[in-house]
Formats: structure tokens, sequence, C-alpha cells
């Protein structure tokens, strides 16, 4: 796989940066593996923070919970991860879900009513940030669809259409606890805002 190339006024061969945001529970792991199917760098072990995201050499990955349009956040934090997105240009692809079926089936104890409305009206007030937004359902119902329009909009090569699930899909499988040290710094857990 390659690494997309843009070119600003800013910065001369800067990564082109695509960061998955969405609550838990909307879909963004199988919203990250589509982005396998293109030509381009995914990061598939685990979920970046923003700052970690930006400093990584991947083209692609996805939001950890302490993520603008994922969680609920304090406003200071939002606009400071607004900047980054701003001045990093990161294009963001944002996820949602039906809210019954995210609180019905959820497995975790961070999945509240709280969060998931948090996300939307972060969706909603900061949607200029968003360059492309999707729902579960439309990536569940046609995903090629999805994928061609992902790849019109950012001018990405599509490999193979994600519906086609080619072999070797078993290897994208999370690989919990490992990293790559070499392409972010990994961030306390305890870290404050």
């Amino acid at each position: 796989m390659v690494n997309l190339w843009i070119t600003s006024s800013s910065s001369k061969n800067k990564i082109m940066k695509i960061f998955i945001t969405g609550c838990a529970k909307t879909g963004t792991t199988l919203l990250r593996r589509l982005f396998n199917y293109y030509d381009i760098d995914v990061f598939n072990y685990k979920e970046l923070s923003i700052d970690n995201f930006i400093e990584s050499n991947y083209s692609v990955s996805k939001r950890n919970f302490k993520t603008i349009f994922s969680n609920s956040l304090p406003q200071k934090e939002i606009e400071r991860q607004l900047k980054l997105i701003k001045d990093n240009d990161i294009k963001i692809i944002n996820i949602t879900r039906k809210k019954e079926d995210i609180l019905k089936k959820r497995v975790e104890v961070n999945v509240t009513e709280k969060r998931y409305d948090s996300c939307m009206e972060q969706k909603d007030v900061y949607k200029n940030y968003i360059t492309y937004n999707l729902t579960y359902e439309e990536l569940i119902k046609n995903p090629n669809k999805i994928q061609k329009e992902i790849s019109k909009l950012l001018n990405i090569k599509i490999n193979s259409k994600f519906s086609d699930y080619p072999i070797g899909m078993e290897e994208l499988k999370e690989k919990k606890g490992k990293y790559d040290n070499d392409n972010y710094k990994l961030r306390k857990l305890g870290e404050k805002y």
C-alpha cells in the first residue's frame, strides 16, 4: 500500500490524514476495515487519540474515546481538537447509528444515552469539520456504494470491493495490546485533557 500525498500552501509532501469518528458501537471498526480495500496505509491495531494520529505515519485510523464526535468532552478540549483538525487538514469520516440499536445492544458500560446524545450534538454543531458522514445502516446495506463515494471524494484508488472480503481479511483482526513504536507515541492511560 502507498501513502496519499497532498500539497498545501503550508506544507508539501504531507500524508493525507483520514480519521474515523463516531460514538461507540456505531460501526467505526467496520468502517476502518473498509479502508483496507483502498490503496492507503491503515492503522489496524488499536484506537488512537487525535494527537497520536497526527504524529503517526499512517493515513487512516479510528478515534479513541477522548475524541470529538465520539464522546462528551469539555468545550475547551473540543475547540483544541477542532483546531488540530483544521491545522492538519484532517479528513473526518463520521459514522452514526440509531440510538435504540446502540443502547439495546450495548456491551460496554461507557455507551450511555448521554454519550450518544453528545456525539450527535457535536456532529450537528460542528458539521463543517466532517468531510463525510454516513450511517451504519447505509454501510451494511450498500458497502460498495459507500466505498465508491469515499473513493471519489478523497481520490483514493480502490484495490478490491469491500463486499468481496478478499483472502487476508483475518490478518486485519484487532491485535489488542500491540502497537508500532515508530509510528506514534503511546499516551498514558490516565492522561488529563
